[in-house]
């Protein structure tokens, strides 16, 4: 029983000092429908829109909405993987993806600009804001 515990407690801290030596590099930024924001090597592309069925701002809805967006994740030019992200106004969205040598985690922060019930909103208008944090093990 002693060497369970010990083993538990030697796992417990190995884990807890691999957080401690490890930082996180984050990106902003705001992207436009059809623009690639690029960082490192890599890019990420708001495609577009591919829905848009949130309640606009001046109407009273029984449901929030969400809107769907496509994103491309390009390494070296070349597409690693498309995802399709929904933001439905509660929490950011956050995923994952591996690069050919580190893994990024993505958050769909907001998608602008919000409906309103006189505007329909043009593709080029739509901006997606996102957050690309990047693990680094120092």
């Amino acid at each position: 029983m002693k060497y369970c515990l010990v083993l538990v407690f030697s796992l417990i801290m190995g884990s807890s000092y691999a957080q401690e030596n490890d930082s996180i590099v984050q990106f902003y930024a705001e992207i436009n429908a059809g623009e690639l924001f690029s960082f490192e090597n890599k890019s990420i592309q708001f495609k577009k829109v591919i829905s848009d069925s949130r309640c606009p701002k001046d109407v009273t809805c029984v449901w929030a909405g969400e809107a769907k967006v496509m994103l491309a994740i390009l390494e070296n030019g070349k597409l690693i993987e498309e995802k399709i992200v929904t933001l439905n106004g509660q929490n950011p969205l956050d995923f994952s993806f591996l690069g050919l040598e580190d893994i990024y985690s993505l958050k769909a922060l907001d998608l602008i600009p919000y409906p309103v019930s006189s505007h329909k909103i043009k593709d080029s208008e739509y901006c997606l804001k996102i957050q690309l944090n990047k693990k680094v093990e120092k």
